[in-house]
């Protein structure tokens, strides 16, 4: 999967614990996961601003401060 995706994706797992993962995963007879996006809707959690200083495009989190991202997570969990 990731040679597919190729530079496009950065992580730090070792090779031992995606496969580890994939195995946990494999095990949940009904995984129930739960889906959220992060956008950048009026109703979104995110902004696009005006300035990058060359980044590209970014999006940071509404209000500067990723308080509200940290409790949807929480709630996630």
């Amino acid at each position: 999967m990731l040679d597919s995706l190729g530079n496009n994706v950065r992580t730090d797992m070792k090779p031992w614990e995606m496969k580890r993962f994939f195995e946990v995963y494999q095990g949940i007879s009904d995984p129930q996961i739960p889906q959220k996006v992060l956008e950048n809707s009026e109703e979104g959690m995110l902004y696009v601003p005006e300035e990058t200083n060359g980044a590209g495009y970014i999006l940071l989190p509404r209000g500067d401060t990723y308080d509200r991202i940290r409790e949807l997570f929480k709630s996630i969990i």
